[in-house]
């Protein structure tokens, strides 16, 4: 913008120093030089040109001297600067080119910001309305083994509830702590595989030799979490971390003395129980138990 106005001046300024340069050329040469004398044909010749350029308006046709209409009114010189030597054409073109070439350029401004304008800024064009916060983006979170595992139980066992199986682990943590302490393992083999009731078995057959009992008073199952979850050959696995609290201790069966562990003082564990089952709608039966780190 400053480069065109300036351009519009420096070209006003020109013609300007133009128009003076002309009136000075002119005024020099109707001008007589010192010692000299005015020339009578030059006069004439001067007097011509100035009748040329006069303008008769109010003559209509030729007229009689006699006759008052027919008079000629005083001539009116053309101005050969225009406007009474004001702005010429060529101003008022370079200032109608300069008012177009600003509103142009206030335009393009105002299309810019428009189009530059943000949702950040919508709340400045809403008069004072509140609007909706803008909600982060958050990746899609991706699926945990357990979520794809239990998606895969439930392709064949549409049944299958979570809960469910978390209560019923509750439930066959009792009652195998139970036939434990009895030191029978039969009472339950319907809870168990063949080879964790060959294992669990031959322990209890153990303690029995020994005369020995272990004791397992006041549990309290604190919590019973789903860990992982797979399938292999054709059956499903769903291993649970069980963490309670109990009396554990151990006595002899003739004195009932404790051998080991204390009567009163509770103590806490997790473990993890795998247990297990053919694919389908099918009775769980623990498989494995391994003891947490």
């Amino acid at each position: 913008m400053r480069d065109a106005f300036d351009e519009f001046m420096e070209e006003l300024r020109r013609r300007r120093a133009a128009q003076s340069g002309n009136g000075d050329d002119e005024k020099t040469g109707s001008d007589s030089k010192p010692g000299t004398e005015p020339r009578v044909g030059d006069d004439a010749s001067d007097g011509e040109a100035r009748e040329d350029e006069t303008v008769d308006t109010n003559r209509s046709g030729p007229g009689t001297d006699g006759d008052p209409e027919g008079e000629d009114e005083a001539p009116r010189p053309i101005s050969r600067g225009g406007f009474g030597g004001g702005f010429g054409i060529m101003e008022i073109i370079l200032i109608g080119a300069l008012l177009y070439g600003i509103y142009w350029f206030i335009k393009r401004r105002r299309s810019e910001v428009s189009a530059g304008t943000s949702y950040r800024d919508s709340s400045a064009m809403d008069g004072g309305r509140t609007a909706a916060p803008m909600t982060a983006y958050e990746p899609e979170a991706r699926e945990s083994d357990v979520e794809t595992g239990l998606r895969h139980i439930r392709q064949m066992d549409p049944r299958f509830d979570e809960r469910d199986f978390t209560d019923g682990s509750m439930d066959r943590f009792f009652q195998i702590q139970g036939a434990w302490a009895n030191r029978d393992m039969s009472g339950i083999r319907n809870l168990l595989t063949d080879e964790m009731y060959k294992t669990l078995q031959e322990e209890a057959d153990q303690l029995r030799t020994k005369q020995r009992i272990n004791r397992l008073d006041n549990i309290a199952v604190r919590s019973v979490d789903i860990t992982e979850i797979w399938q292999e050959g054709g059956a499903d696995f769903i291993t649970a971390k069980i963490y309670a609290n109990l009396l554990d201790y151990t006595t002899d069966e003739r004195t009932g003395e404790v051998v080991s562990g204390s009567r009163t003082e509770p103590v806490k564990f997790q473990e993890y129980w795998t247990f297990t089952r053919p694919v389908g709608e099918n009775p769980w039966k623990l498989s494995a138990i391994h003891q947490a780190e």
